[in-house]
């Protein structure tokens, strides 16, 4: 049994605003975060969840919008992924997608 595991979503949480890209944020997400650990805080429980969605949208949005990115982007690049995080954090993901990415560049 491991004696800190009710706190490692905390440490999620605090760790959380550390992460520069997806790859980092999928590893936290992947050390801390055992979906089948309903057991704790709700609302922590809660924020977990909403975490590992997002970022699993920002990583699909960031692989189907490649052909769209003026600039190419690294794995390592933490800047459209955290223009896109700290967008969803107020923000629809249809609104965040608009501003981050032309999405009027596709074709009909």
């Amino acid at each position: 049994s491991d004696e800190f595991g009710p706190l490692k979503p905390l440490m999620l949480l605090l760790g959380w605003t550390h992460c520069q890209s997806v790859e980092t944020a999928m590893r936290l997400l992947e050390a801390l975060w055992l979906r089948q650990d309903a057991d704790g805080n709700p609302l922590i429980c809660d924020a977990c969840k909403k975490l590992a969605y997002q970022t699993q949208l920002v990583q699909w949005c960031l692989e189907k919008a490649k052909p769209l990115l003026t600039e190419p982007t690294t794995p390592g690049d933490p800047t459209l992924f955290c223009q896109i995080f700290e967008g969803l954090e107020s923000h629809s993901v249809l609104y965040v997608l608009h501003h981050c990415i032309p999405l009027a560049r596709l074709a009909p």
